[in-house]
C-alpha cells in the first residue's frame, strides 16, 4: 500500500495524455485519414465547407445541417 502512496500520479496522468496523443495523431495522420473516409452525413459538412470556401450562394439544403461544423471544417480548406 505504501508503494500505491508514493506513486507520482500526477506524472502518470500528464504521460498518458502524451501517449494517448501521439497514437490518435498516429492514428488519424496515418492509418486512418479523414480525407479518404468521407461519406454519409460527413460528406454533407465537408461539401456545405467547400461551398462556404468557394464562395458559393447558399441553398436551402445547407439549412439542414448546424452551421459551426461547416464553418470549422473551411477553416482549414481555406488554407
Amino acid at each position: 500500500m505504501r508503494y500505491l502512496r508514493e506513486w507520482d500520479w500526477d506524472g502518470f496522468a500528464r504521460a498518458s495524455i502524451v501517449l494517448g496523443a501521439a497514437i490518435r495523431a498516429v492514428w488519424v495522420l496515418v492509418l486512418h485519414s479523414p480525407i479518404d473516409h468521407i461519406y454519409s452525413d460527413s460528406k454533407t459538412y465537408v461539401d456545405t465547407a467547400i461551398h462556404l470556401v468557394q464562395l458559393a450562394t447558399p441553398d436551402r439544403f445547407d439549412a439542414f445541417y448546424p452551421p459551426g461544423t461547416r464553418l470549422l471544417l473551411a477553416i482549414p480548406l481555406a488554407l
